[in-house]
């Protein structure tokens, strides 16, 4: 089967899972308050990481790691706003005698579309804006990506997310895991 044909049949499957179990599930009104831990990588980048030496078309890639808390608010049966603020840690050598620390604070306004349920798993979409800060300058920030909350009973999941961050300062995949508290 070619790639083509199976992403399309993926994409009808996921098309008839929304439309069958559209009024299974509801977002609206829930509110959830958690933590996570992430890891990530920033795309062509001057530096060498000392946790990792990527190699990426001829450039170079750094690495790092972090924590968070957010808070999501339901808004409808199938989208919620989300805050996030983060805290991360990259430190990083410039390919000389140098090793730099360099921290950064991320505050993040996202949106979430729930696009399949069951009593186990919600995914979703994830879009927003946010703002990305080091000691040396502020830049906006773009995100998109994916997520899930794996339902271990009906307060609590387990969340995971794929974001790609895009800003001025840096290009950041970032991957996450945390622990959430749904009321």
């Amino acid at each position: 089967m070619k790639k083509q044909h199976f992403i399309f049949a993926l994409l009808l499957v996921a098309l008839i899972a929304v439309a069958t179990n559209a009024n299974a599930f509801s977002m609206k009104g829930e509110k959830v308050f958690g933590v996570q831990a992430l890891g990530y990588y920033e795309l062509n980048s001057d530096w060498e990481s000392l946790y990792f030496d990527f190699a990426y078309n001829g450039s170079t890639q750094t690495a790092g790691f972090g924590f968070g808390s957010f808070f999501e608010l339901g808004l409808s049966d199938r989208m919620s706003m989300e805050i996030d603020l983060a805290y991360s840690r990259l430190t990083y050598s410039n390919r000389q005698i140098n090793i730099i620390t360099e921290n950064y604070f991320t505050a993040d306004v996202v949106g979430h579309y729930y696009f399949l349920d069951n009593e186990t798993y919600n995914p979703y979409f994830i879009f927003g804006l946010g703002a990305i800060m080091s000691a040396n300058s502020v830049a906006p920030l773009g995100d998109v990506g994916v997520g899930m909350h794996f339902r271990v009973s009906k307060e609590f999941s387990v969340k995971t997310e794929l974001l790609f961050k895009s800003a001025v300062l840096l290009n950041r995949g970032e991957g996450r895991l945390g622990v959430c508290y749904h009321f």
